[in-house]
C-alpha cells in the first residue's frame, strides 16, 4: 500500500495536529544505508528516536529490547529490537526481570531490524541472482517475516487487541505494517534517510490518536482492587470445589486462573444489539486457561470469569469468529438446550464486541462492532498477486460468549472411571444433538470435553463444549456443510483423507474413540516404555503428509483399525479399559476372524445400551491416573474448517510453531501472562 494512503487510512489526523509536527529535517541522517549486523542499524536508530522522542512521539518512550532475551538464537524467545511503551508503564518494565516476556504485554509498537535493504522480506532478488542465492534469499526472507509475525502473535496473546502496528527496517529502508486477525496490510518501502518526514509523521500520528486508534480493545478495563479481591476469593472456592484441594495445593492451582495485580474487567452486551439501549455486563478475568499463539484465525482465549453482582464463577470465551451460516455459537447452544440436548453448557450471555462501551446515543449498527479490516483491501490495485490469482482474506468479527458451566478439560482426568463416564456423557450430547437438534459437533477433542464437579456426584460430569464448528444435518444424517473439519489428532480416517466424504455421526464417534485412546495412553497405567509411547502418539495422532498440495493423514489410524498394529501389543493395567477399547474398536472395524459387528457402529441405540450397561456392571478404577510423560498433551488444539480458508493455514502454522518454537510457547503465554 502506498505510504501516504496507509497513514491517511489507518492513522488519520486533523490539520491542527499536522501543524504541530516537529521538523523532520536530518532526523535520521545518522542511520547508515547498510550495516554488517542489526545492531549497526538499531543502535543509531534508537539514539535518534530517544533523542527526539519528546517531539516525535509524545507520551511514549523507545527501549532496546532485543538484548532482554535469555536465548536470543531461539526464534520463539527473541524479542523485537526496539519496542515503544507508554510512559505510564515504564516503571513497571524497569522493575521487571529483563529475561521475562513482560515487554510484549506492554508494547505499543515495535521496530524489527535487518542490516541490509536486501534483507527486506518483501523484496525479490535481482533477475541475475543464481539459483542457490535466490533460494537462500527467499528462505531468509520467510524467516524474517516469520520472526516478525511471531512477535505480533505473542502481543495479540498477551493484550486485548483489535489491531497492531509495527515497523520493519532493512538498512535505512522501512515499511509500516498493520496487523489484525485476518492478516496484514504492508506499506511500500521508503528510505528514512531520504524521506524522514514519513516516519516522523507516522510516529506523531500514532502518539496523537486514541488508545482505540492504536488498536486497543476499549471494552476491557483494569479491575478495581475490590473486584480483584472478590475474584480471588470466588476463584479459590471454585477451584477447591472442582479439584478437592486445600492449603498449598489449592493456592498453586488458583494461580492457573489468577495473577495477583493482573486482573481485568471484560464487558459483554446483554441484549439484542438492535435495541435502543443495549447494556453491558462486567466480568472479571485474569489468566486465561486457553490462549492461542496463532496470529490469523479465531485467536480464541478462554477465562474463568467472575460476575461480581451475582458472585458467580463463569467461563468467558473471547474469539474472532468467521461469518455465521446458521447462528452464533451462543444461539446454537440455546437452541440445542431448548430441544432437550443434555450435557452441553448453559449460556449466560453472548454478543459481538462493540467498539466502545455503553451508554450509546443511538441503536447500534453493524459498523459499531469490532471487525478485521485487512479484508477490505484485498481487491485494491496495489495488492501484490501471485500468478494473478485474486487474494482471498476472510473477514472476522470479535465475539464473546459467557457460560455457566465451569470445569477442567479432559486432560485433567483422575481415573479410568472418570474418563469412560465423561466420554459417555459426551456420547449422550452427540446423540441428543443429532436426534433432537439435527446437528453434528464435528470437533470432538480432548480440549472440547469439560469435566465438571456437580453436587451429589462422585464422578465429575462430562460436558461437550465449543459448538462453533457444528452444522446441521440433512434427513439422512449427513452434514449440510462439506469438507474437512475437526482437531487434527482426533479426526476420523475419512476426515484425514485427501478427499474426505461429508461428515456423519460416525466421524464424531471415531473422534471420541481416539480421544479415549489418547487419554488412556498418556494418563492411565500400561506397559509401553516412554520411547515406544512417543512413537505411538506421533504416528496415530500427529502424522501428516502433503499430497498434491493437500495435507492429509490417517495411514497409521487405518493400520491400527485393520490389524491393531499399535494398540494390540499394549497391556493395560485396567482390564476394564482394555475391554472397552477392544469392544469399540471392534464395532468400528472388526478384525479378520471376528464376528462382524460393523453394523453396531451405526446403531446409536445399541452403543448407548452397551456403554450404559458397561459403566453399571464393570468395576472401574477411581484413582489410577499416572503421568506417562510422552510429551505435552496437545500439539495442536486448533479447529480446521473447509468453510474458512484461513483455518487450514491456522492448522499448519500451529504444527509449525509447536515444532519450531517448542512447547515453551504455550507455557510462556500463561506463565508471564499480562494484558495491558
Amino acid at each position: 500500500m502506498p505510504v501516504r494512503p496507509f497513514l491517511d487510512t489507518f492513522l488519520p489526523t486533523s490539520p491542527i495536529d499536522k501543524g504541530r509536527i516537529r521538523s523532520s529535517k536530518k532526523a535520521f541522517t545518522s542511520i547508515p544505508a547498510t550495516a554488517e549486523s542489526a545492531s549497526g542499524i538499531y543502535v543509531p536508530l534508537l539514539a535518534a528516536l530517544t533523542r527526539q522522542s519528546g517531539s516525535l512521539c509524545p507520551g511514549f518512550v523507545f527501549n532496546e529490547t532485543a538484548g532482554r532475551s535469555p536465548h536470543p538464537p531461539r526464534p520463539s524467545l527473541k524479542k523485537p529490537h526496539i519496542c515503544c511503551f507508554s510512559t505510564k508503564n515504564v516503571d513497571v518494565l524497569l522493575a521487571a526481570d529483563k529475561t521475562s516476556r513482560l515487554d510484549l504485554g506492554y508494547t505499543e509498537l515495535f521496530f524489527e531490524i535487518k542490516p541490509k535493504p536486501v534483507h527486506d522480506f518483501y523484496t525479490d532478488p535481482s533477475s541475475d541472482t543464481s539459483g542457490d542465492a535466490r533460494a537462500s534469499h527467499l528462505q531468509k526472507g520467510n524467516q524474517a517475516l516469520g520472526q516478525h509475525a511471531t512477535h505480533v502473535s505473542e502481543i495479540f496473546a498477551r493484550q486485548f487487541r483489535v489491531f497492531f502496528f509495527s515497523v520493519s527496517v532493512s538498512g535505512s529502508c522501512a515499511r509500516f505494517l498493520r496487523w489484525d486477525r485476518s492478516g496484514c496490510v504492508v506499506s511500500e518501502r521508503f528510505d528514512i534517510r531520504k524521506q524522514p518526514e514519513l516516519l516522523c509523521d507516522f510516529l506523531w500520528r500514532f502518539s496523537q490518536t486514541s488508545n482505540a486508534g492504536r488498536g486497543h480493545d476499549m471494552t476491557v478495563q483494569v479491575a478495581s482492587p475490590a473486584e480483584e479481591a472478590t475474584f480471588h476469593e470466588l476463584i479459590q472456592l471454585q477451584v477447591g470445589l472442582q479439584l478437592n484441594l486445600e492449603g498449598a495445593d489449592l493456592a498453586q492451582a488458583v494461580l492457573q486462573h489468577y495473577v495477583p495485580g493482573k486482573v481485568l474487567a471484560v464487558h459483554v452486551l446483554t441484549q439484542d444489539v438492535s435495541e435502543e439501549t443495549p447494556r453491558a455486563l462486567r466480568y472479571i478475568v485474569s489468566r486465561p486457561v486457553v490462549s492461542s499463539l496463532s496470529l490469523a484465525g479465531r485467536g480464541t482465549r478462554g477465562f474463568w470469569a467472575v460476575d461480581i453482582s451475582s458472585r458467580r464463577v463463569l467461563f468467558l470465551k473471547d474469539t474472532w469468529r468467521y461469518r455465521s451460516t446458521d447462528g452464533l455459537e451462543g444461539e446454537i447452544l440455546q437452541r440445542l438446550r431448548a430441544a432437550g440436548v443434555r450435557n452441553i453448557p448453559v449460556v449466560v450471555a453472548h454478543s459481538d464486541v462493540p467498539r466502545g462501551l455503553p451508554p450509546y446515543d443511538r441503536a447500534l449498527s453493524r459498523d459499531d462492532f469490532q471487525t478485521t479490516a485487512t479484508d477490505e483491501f484485498a481487491a485494491e490495485p496495489w495488492v501484490c498477486r501471485i500468478e494473478d490469482h485474486k487474494v482471498h482474506v476472510s473477514r472476522r468479527k470479535h465475539y464473546r460468549l459467557v457460560l455457566a458451566t465451569v470445569g477442567y478439560d479432559l486432560k485433567h482426568l483422575r481415573s479410568s472411571s472418570e474418563l469412560l463416564h465423561a466420554a459417555y456423557d459426551v456420547f449422550t450430547a452427540m446423540r441428543d444433538a443429532l436426534t433432537k437438534g439435527s446437528r453434528l459437533h464435528r470437533d470432538i477433542s480432548v480440549g472440547n470435553i469439560l469435566l465438571v464437579k456437580e453436587s451429589g456426584q462422585s464422578v465429575r460430569k462430562g460436558y461437550l463444549i465449543d459448538w462453533e464448528s457444528s452444522c446441521k444435518v440433512d434427513l439422512s444424517g449427513v452434514a449440510c456443510q462439506g469438507g474437512r473439519m475437526g482437531t487434527w489428532p482426533f479426526m476420523s480416517i475419512n476426515m484425514l483423507s485427501p478427499d474426505p466424504k461429508t461428515a456423519t455421526i460416525q466421524d464424531d464417534l471415531e473422534s471420541l474413540l481416539y480421544v479415549v485412546l489418547y487419554c488412556a495412553l498418556l494418563w492411565l497405567p500400561h506397559n509401553l516404555p516412554k520411547k515406544d509411547l512417543h512413537v505411538v502418539i506421533r504416528n496415530i495422532f500427529d502424522f501428516s503428509v502433503t499430497l498434491n498440495g493437500v495435507k492429509c493423514g490417517g495411514d497409521y489410524k487405518l493400520s491400527n483399525a485393520m490389524v491393531r498394529l499399535y494398540t494390540g501389543p499394549i497391556v493395560w493395567q485396567s482390564g476394564v479399559v482394555k475391554r472397552w477399547l477392544d469392544s469399540l474398536m471392534s464395532y468400528h472395524s472388526p478384525l479378520p476372524g471376528e464376528v462382524d459387528s460393523k453394523s453396531r457402529w451405526t446403531d446409536l441405540d445399541y452403543l448407548d445400551t452397551f456403554w450404559s450397561n458397561f459403566l453399571q456392571t464393570e468395576s472401574l478404577e477411581t484413582d489410577d491416573r499416572v503421568d506417562n510423560v510422552a510429551r505435552q498433551p496437545s500439539t495442536s488444539e486448533k479447529s480446521l474448517s473447509s468453510l474458512d480458508t484461513a483455518s487450514e493455514e491456522d492448522q499448519s502454522s500451529t504444527y509449525r510453531s509447536t515444532r519450531s518454537q517448542g512447547r515453551e510457547g504455550e507455557a510462556r503465554c500463561t506463565k508471564d501472562f499480562w494484558l495491558s
